[in-house]
């Protein structure tokens, strides 16, 4: 992934979260930084962004699809309200409700020194209690996931070790290739490649390549970590919910 896009993205939910909607600096500069998003938006699926940005994967569709805008439209909204939650929300409620909630909304800010775009969201939930699901739209992830997340974390001169060992192990290409990708800085192991890799881990297990080391061999020290620490959350992961 870019590293720019990485920047900007985070640059971005930083903005949106800080929600200053009536500071003309704060509108121009999100704006800004949306549209620059929008050229720089990688080609992969949302899944594995989520991975990458290590973000709620619903807030990464939202700024998509506000990167999607034309600068006018983008301004308007943030004008408007500057709301990720209310913009989704709009799509369930007729224009009636829209405008009873912009209006209270705008109402509630003029008494307030450094009004926020947060308050809107406040009031759409009177109207909608859809808009509680959306917030909390990062659904409870599955076992597999779970463990991928947990995968992705480990340090990635471990992942070093293992593509040694993989390699000499004459393991699958698809293999290698991702635990190579894995020794890269902010590299994550994709979707498509969760159940493969996983089910490819548990067959170096099954067959003893990766087992317990039991020596105090200070030399082998990395490799007993890695070969524990798979072991580990193999067996958690095989374990019945």
């Amino acid at each position: 992934m870019n590293d720019k896009f990485f920047v900007k993205y985070n640059q971005v939910v930083e903005l949106f979260e800080l929600g200053t909607y009536e500071d003309e600096q704060w509108r121009m500069q999100l704006a800004t930084l949306l549209t620059e998003l929008a050229d720089l938006w990688p080609n992969i699926d949302f899944e594995d962004l989520e991975l990458q940005l290590n973000d709620y994967l619903w807030r990464i569709k939202q700024i998509h699809m506000w990167a999607g805008l034309d600068i006018n439209s983008i301004l308007d909204e943030l004008d408007a309200h500057g709301s990720l939650y209310f913009m989704d929300a709009k799509k369930y409620l007729n224009p009636e409700e829209i405008d009873d909630i912009l209006e209270k909304f705008w109402e509630i800010s003029g008494d307030s020194n450094l009004p926020k775009s947060g308050t809107i969201y406040r009031l759409a939930i009177g109207k909608l209690k859809k808009l509680e699901q959306i917030k909390k739209n990062k659904s409870q992830k599955s076992k597999l996931e779970l463990l991928i997340q947990k995968l992705n974390k480990f340090e990635k001169h471990k992942w070093d070790v293992l593509l040694n060992l993989a390699s000499d192990w004459e393991s699958e290409e698809r293999f290698l290739r991702i635990v190579k990708d894995l020794t890269k800085i902010n590299s994550k192991i994709k979707k498509s490649d969760f159940n493969y890799f996983v089910d490819y881990l548990v067959y170096l297990i099954e067959k003893d390549y990766i087992q317990e080391i039991v020596s105090d061999n200070k030399a082998e020290l990395t490799k007993k970590l890695l070969f524990d620490d798979l072991i580990k959350e193999l067996k958690e992961y095989a374990k019945k919910p």
